[in-house]
């Protein structure tokens, strides 16, 4: 069967952030589109706070990894992109943490594949590990 988490992936990957999901503090309400049937499942309640929390949480990283992935590579250079892990690793506190490579240090630390192909751009290749 399906994990629980990715209908609402899909749903808030497919449908703007006023689609299909309903904020009342402290409550949401939530219509799934099921992928085999085209069809959508009766409206749902959700009224557990962790799982509230848990939701919105998920719901918003969704929506950053799609505005990420729809931005041209003209506004999304690897210096805008290590930005947007600053920003999140800074989000997230003591729960995660964030170092970069950059530059020749890759090319140093064995990763000649990303300093090849990024070494003639105009910002310099990087890799975030978050």
């Amino acid at each position: 069967g399906t994990p629980p988490r990715q209908p609402h992936c899909r749903m808030t990957r497919w449908h703007p952030p006023v689609c299909h999901i309903v904020y009342n503090n402290p409550t949401i309400h939530t219509t799934f589109l099921h992928q085999n049937t085209q069809t959508e499942s009766p409206p749902q309640t959700i009224t557990n706070p962790q799982t509230i929390h848990t939701a919105k949480h998920l719901i918003n990283r969704v929506r950053l990894a799609a505005y990420l992935v729809d931005m041209p590579p003209a506004e999304l250079t690897t210096d805008a992109y290590a930005e947007e892990c600053r920003l999140l690793a800074n989000e997230l506190g003591d729960t995660v943490t964030y170092s970069e490579i950059v530059g020749e240090e890759l090319n140093e630390r064995g990763y000649g594949g990303l300093y090849g192909i990024g070494k003639a751009a105009v910002c310099p290749p990087q890799h975030g590990l978050l």
